[in-house]
């Protein structure tokens, strides 16, 4: 995870999980609508509401877009809550359709996150799995040219009855979804195939309505479960990330600005420590622990810097990773003056509060 933050704009975080892959990179730049696929302007009516919708206030803003069975996922706000959710899905749209409108069901919004519901229509269409993946790489280089630090979630194609003699391409296609989707940090595979089904290997006709094809309560509750413990999951972490960053804001912060409050407010002051290394007798490099609670002090009492050394300071953070949401490993880049320090951190959230409990580093 990468975040640059200089001094001059305190409150300015950028986020970058991880580089787009190369095969993203490699993408065709220009969208072009596969050949085979009907006219995306039969929605044209459909797209004008869903342009009209209101942008939804708040962090994490998330879109849930797709063919009908996005569409028809009444109550997909409450059932996937915790952050701010529209619905901009089309009943009867193929991923080319998708890829058409995608300005208008998705960008507009500026979403932290995108749970795509496609393939269904295009199977049934007799689109092979193989040109449908095609169509896919552009959604998906599209979304992440306008924001590459945003998550795509792709809902595997659904079994269900009226479809079933097309049930070997859907697991071709499935397939070849989680595998596109396992080469890239940015994207992830919901699987519900396996939970329609029911004793008999077939889906299964209590979650679906007369024509066997669209969901039911039972069907979206079922949904619920995968997509939307999928969904939480990885709520929770970003909400995680969000607070470590604030507790390394505090101790950048507090370093430059000798702020012992912001200090102990990164720090488990009492029994977290510091491995200082140092040159031994024989003039072997070691470390030895130190705690926060005499090295907090001693940098708040350092000489302050001046305007323009703290002008030159910034914060680069490398990676975090969260254990669990009661452990975290965080790899920064910290430039004070013409000193360059790599610090590794390790944290643990100690009442409801993420403090550094442990510090190594090195100066570059």
């Amino acid at each position: 995870m990468r975040i640059l933050i200089t001094c001059i704009v305190l409150s300015t975080v950028f986020w970058s999980c991880r580089q787009q892959s190369k095969k993203e990179a490699d993408s065709t730049q220009t969208p072009v609508i596969n050949t085979n696929s009907p006219d995306p302007h039969r929605f044209d009516g459909e797209i004008k509401k869903i342009a009209k919708l209101p942008i939804p206030e708040g962090e994490g803003l998330t879109v849930f877009t797709g063919s009908s069975s996005i569409r028809m996922w009444d109550g997909i706000e409450k059932d996937c809550s915790g952050v701010p959710v529209v619905n901009t899905g089309f009943g009867g749209s193929h991923m080319s359709d998708l890829l058409f409108f995608i300005e208008q069901t998705v960008l507009r919004f500026q979403p932290d996150k995108v749970f795509i519901y496609e393939g269904d229509n295009d199977i049934a269409a007799e689109k092979s799995p193989k040109a449908i993946m095609k169509t896919t790489e552009q959604v998906v280089y599209t979304l992440l040219k306008s924001n590459p630090d945003m998550t795509i979630h792709f809902i595997g194609a659904k079994p269900s009855a009226s479809r079933w003699k097309y049930k070997e391409q859907y697991i071709q296609f499935n397939t070849l979804l989680a595998n596109y989707c396992d080469k890239n940090p940015r994207l992830f595979y919901i699987d519900v195939w396996e939970e329609m089904l029911g004793a008999d290997g077939r889906p299964n006709p209590n979650i679906f309505i007369s024509d066997s094809l669209h969901m039911n309560r039972k069907g979206y509750l079922l949904w619920k479960d995968i997509v939307c413990k999928d969904f939480k999951i990885n709520t929770m972490e970003y909400h995680n990330k969000q607070l470590i960053t604030n507790t390394v804001e505090n101790y950048f912060y507090g370093y430059i600005e000798r702020d012992a409050a912001k200090l102990s407010a990164a720090f488990d002051v009492e029994n977290g420590t510091m491995k200082v290394p140092f040159t031994s007798e024989d003039r072997k490099e070691r470390y030895q622990n130190q705690y926060f609670r005499d090295i907090i002090p001693k940098w708040a009492a350092r000489d302050k810097l001046s305007p323009e050394t703290i002008q030159n300071c910034s914060l680069e953070i490398l990676n975090v990773d969260v254990v669990e949401s009661k452990m975290g490993i965080v790899t920064i880049n910290m430039k004070v003056g013409d000193t360059t320090f790599i610090d590794v951190l390790s944290l643990q959230k100690l009442n409801g509060d993420w403090k550094i409990t442990n510090k190594m580093y090195i100066i570059i």
